[in-house]
């Protein structure tokens, strides 16, 4: 992560965080996470904002935040929201997430879980 934009305004401030080579995260918080999507780019994360959110590219600035800083929010913001299979976060995998008890996991694994599934000979066999 290297970068984080965020809108100028008094609203709950949607924010973009760069992930390096790995693409983009346009956030949404609040007092809690209300809504995160995974991009390919940052640039493809502000299209989708401005769809969003008309008018809203025109008074993005980059954040003063260091990259430890960022971590650190973001490390506490999904803690509750981390695979317990591949150990990423939303923001990481823009996959959903689904919880269970103290158990979650992420769209992404159970995908993969259903495929090693399907391969797998029904036992007795």
């Amino acid at each position: 992560m290297s970068q984080r934009k965020e809108e100028n305004s008094p609203n709950p401030p949607p924010a973009i965080e760069e992930h390096g080579r790995s693409g983009a995260s346009l956030l949404r918080v609040g007092l809690d996470p209300i809504g995160c999507s995974g991009f390919d780019s940052v640039a493809g994360a502000e299209r989708q904002a401005e769809r969003i959110y008309p008018g809203s590219t025109t008074s993005w600035s980059d954040s003063h935040f260091s990259e430890a800083e960022v971590t650190e929010y973001l490390d506490e913001l999904w803690k509750d929201s981390q695979c317990s299979f591949c150990g990423k976060t939303p923001d990481e995998t823009g996959a959903a997430i689904f919880t269970k008890g103290i158990a979650v996991i992420c769209s992404a694994c159970v995908v993969e879980f259903y495929a090693a599934l399907d391969e797998t000979p029904p036992s007795g066999s």
